[in-house]
């Protein structure tokens, strides 16, 4: 069975808005970066699109990314140890 990309039904600005915010990391930032105020970028982001778009990019950068925090955490555990 082969997976297909899904794509999220949203504005373009709320593309724009999303990926400013993934990233910045905080509306604050990505309001400054987009130069818009925070309220607006606030705004956009209670989109029911873009907050399920944001939660979904966190979802599969945390699922790509389990291997790589498995080894970071042995290794400060095998540090620890050694200490």
């Amino acid at each position: 069975m082969e997976d297909k990309a899904e794509l999220m039904p949203m504005s373009p600005e709320g593309y724009t808005v999303a990926a400013a915010y993934l990233e910045k990391g905080t509306a604050a930032l990505a309001a400054r970066a987009l130069s818009m105020e925070t309220k607006d970028v606030t705004q956009h982001l209670r989109d029911p699109q873009v907050k399920a778009y944001i939660d979904q990019a966190y979802l599969d950068s945390g699922y790509r990314n389990r291997v790589a925090l498995g080894k970071v955490m042995d290794s400060i555990i095998d540090k620890r140890w050694k200490n």
